[in-house]
This record gives structure tokens, C-alpha cells and sequence, in this order.
């Protein structure tokens, strides 16, 4: 690798590589590789019997069922939370809830770095009562060199047909596949994802598209949902994400496991937002083969929103809007840096009706926001 490529691997797709990619910024990376850079050094980045393993985490797979035994950072020696699907609505010959059994049929490593480390369970989803097959399962499991996130895509096939139509005109919080989420401590605190913003939560049936923080004293777990938004809460120590209800015709999720993150909704829009590729023929830029357009420096404050500003009627010229949102429930005074000193900022309503003049400073706008405040800032750069 070289410059902003971490690392590169042939996969069965093609060649995936690892970028350090500022945040609202470019990374140049040459279409032609030099053959004369050593490769990258594995590092951290491991696949061991049924243990995958980066910088950041370490997960277990369960050899019996497919699903996750154990997620733990790799300076600890105890799991945090697993992870295995399950069908609600099944009763046993006495009326109470029988649980479903998962289980493995294949396991298999397709690549152990140096920039991805994947790995596939294959197995199926039976009704204890008959050992009747109520689904199929795929979990693919994935962690990069470098990014502290687990990748979790599950694809659902051969669901039964009896179960669907039952599924279909049922209560979907009863009757539903779902995929559960268990930890250890039962005091931990709990907390979903408003607006960006952390909130703690007691109620059995938390609505989040984004992520789900579960904190102790020295430890963070953010469950991230990819924009599964509907979730059940089982006591303290397990949450179930719902996949499958109603008519529910999606098959394949993607979902997210991160730790220690002080502001978990990074990861949670990074799941979902994927860096745009542009192919070129020059570069890199004069300025270097890395660099940023625009720079916040208040990791609290989520941008959500880049819109550009044509030349308006009272001689302004172009510009750029942004949409921030406070996201840590606390006032916040930051600095938005652009790629050009501003001419001019305001703080607009959502009818583009200016609301106040904002402070530049230099290639800086001075913002105030109040606790979970939205807000759009229009910037005059041209």
C-alpha cells in the first residue's frame, strides 16, 4: 500500500482496499499499483479456527448455532453481548413460548487479511416441536484493518409457507423472526439513538433506526441496525431486532457491532453511508493525495445534510448549506471550517428565512447550538 491505501486484497469481487479517508474530505489513490511497495503487514487483523479478530474486536462464532458466541475487545478475556436469530409466535403443547432451534450446517473462512477478514454460517432455523425447517440462514460476518466495527449482513430463504401466511395476519410484536442481542450485566444502562442523540430508554419496545448503546461503568456496546427501526425488549439482558413481520418482503440486513464509541451515531451513519468512488485519470491534486473540504471540530455536532446554494437575488454569490444537529443533549459552540474563506453566514429557518448573522472568523464560521438543536447555516464562499 501507499499514501492513503491502509491496505489491498483480490477477493472474489475484485480488490478491496482500506483508505484513510478524512471526514469530509478526498483520498487520492493511483489506479496502477506500484509492485515495488511491500505489502501490508497483517497486524491485528486475524481469522483462527471460529475467532476473527482486528484491532478493535474480537468475535467468537458459535459452532453449534451460526450466530455470534461472544464479542469482546481484545484486551479483555470476557464476551460482552452474542447475537442468534430466533422465531417468535411458537407454543409448546402446554401454551408457553417454545424457543427455536438455530442451527450451523457450514462454516468457512473465505479471507483473513491483510484488509478484510469474512467469514460465512450457513444454517437453519427448526420448530422444536417437529424439527420442521422454518428458514434458511446466511451470516456473513466481516472486520476490516482499521475500522472498529463489526459487519453483520444476515439473508434470510426458504421460509416456510404456513409460518408467513400466520405472520402475515398476525400481531407482528408476538409473531416475527427476529435477530436477538444478549449481554451479561443485567444493570446495564440503556440507551437508544433520537435524532442522533443518546436517550435512555426503559420501555419493552424502543424505536431506533440507528443504534442501540448499552453501557456499564468502563464499557460501551453499540448494537448498530442499519435502519431496522423496530426492536423488543426481553428483561434486562436481551433486545430482539425485528427482521421479518407482517408482509415484510425484505430478505437480507445489514447490521453493526461497535465498542467504546463516545458518540456511536458515527458508526451508525458510516454503516449506512458508504464513501463515493469517482474514477480519474489525474492526480494526485496538488494540495496532496489526501485533504478535507470542510472541518467541524465538535465531534458531538452531527452534519446531516450538504446542500449547494446558488447566487441570490441580493447579489450574494454561491454557497453551501448545512444541516447540524446537536446530538450529546449539551450546549455546543463550534467552528466550521470551509475549503475557502467565507464572504459571508447565516442561520436560516427551513423556509430559508435568515434567522440571525453568524461570526466569521478567517476560513471559519462560529456556531452556537442549544442542547439536540437542528440547524441550517448558510455559507457564501463565491
Amino acid at each position: 500500500p501507499e499514501g492513503p491505501l491502509r491496505a489491498a486484497q483480490l477477493a472474489d469481487e475484485g480488490v478491496w482496499g482500506v483508505v484513510e479517508l478524512p471526514a469530509f474530505g478526498y483520498a487520492w489513490v493511483p489506479r496502477e499499483p506500484n509492485v515495488e511497495v511491500p505489502p501490508a503487514a497483517p497486524g491485528a487483523l486475524s481469522a483462527r479456527d471460529r475467532v476473527l479478530c482486528n484491532e478493535s474486536l474480537v468475535v467468537e462464532i458459535d459452532e453449534a448455532t451460526g450466530g455470534i458466541r461472544g464479542i469482546r475487545s481484545p484486551r479483555e478475556d470476557t464476551a460482552r453481548i452474542g447475537e442468534r436469530l430466533v422465531v417468535s409466535g411458537l407454543t409448546g403443547p402446554d401454551g408457553s413460548p417454545s424457543m427455536t432451534r438455530m442451527r450451523s450446517e457450514s462454516f468457512a473462512i473465505d479471507y483473513a487479511g491483510p484488509a478484510l477478514v469474512q467469514a460465512v454460517a450457513r444454517g437453519t432455523l427448526t420448530d422444536p416441536r417437529n424439527d420442521r425447517r422454518l428458514a434458511s440462514f446466511h451470516q456473513r460476518y466481516r472486520l476490516w484493518s482499521g475500522r472498529p466495527i463489526l459487519e453483520l449482513d444476515i439473508t434470510l430463504g426458504e421460509l416456510d409457507p404456513d409460518w408467513l401466511d400466520r405472520a402475515a395476519e398476525a400481531d407482528p410484536w408476538t409473531h416475527h423472526l427476529a435477530c436477538r442481542w444478549a449481554w451479561l450485566d443485567p444493570d446495564s444502562m440503556l440507551r437508544r439513538t433520537c435524532l442522533l442523540a443518546p436517550e435512555l430508554t426503559e420501555v419493552d419496545r424502543p424505536e431506533t433506526p440507528d443504534a442501540f448503546d448499552i453501557s456499564t461503568r468502563r464499557q460501551r456496546t453499540a448494537v448498530l441496525f442499519g435502519g431496522l427501526a423496530h426492536h423488543r425488549r426481553h428483561g434486562t439482558r436481551m433486545l430482539d431486532t425485528l427482521l421479518i413481520a407482517g408482509r415484510e418482503a425484505a430478505r437480507t440486513f445489514r447490521l453493526g457491532v461497535a465498542l467504546d464509541l463516545e458518540h456511536p451515531f458515527r458508526a451508525a451513519v458510516d454503516l449506512i453511508s458508504p464513501a463515493f468512488v469517482v474514477p480519474t485519470d489525474a492526480g494526485p491534486p496538488p494540495t496532496g493525495p489526501t485533504g478535507w473540504l470542510f472541518h467541524l471540530d465538535t465531534k458531538a455536532v452531527a452534519v446531516t445534510r450538504v446542500e449547494y446554494a446558488d447566487p441570490s437575488g441580493d447579489g450574494r454569490g454561491w454557497g453551501v448549506v448545512f444541516h447540524l444537529v446537536e446530538a450529546a443533549g449539551t450546549p455546543a459552540r463550534c467552528r466550521l471550517r470551509t475549503f475557502r474563506n467565507p464572504v459571508w453566514a447565516r442561520l436560516i429557518d427551513f423556509q430559508n428565512e435568515p434567522i440571525v448573522d453568524l461570526t466569521v472568523d478567517g476560513d471559519a464560521v462560529l456556531i452556537d447550538l442549544r442542547p439536540h438543536e437542528i440547524a441550517r447555516v448558510d455559507i457564501t464562499l463565491g
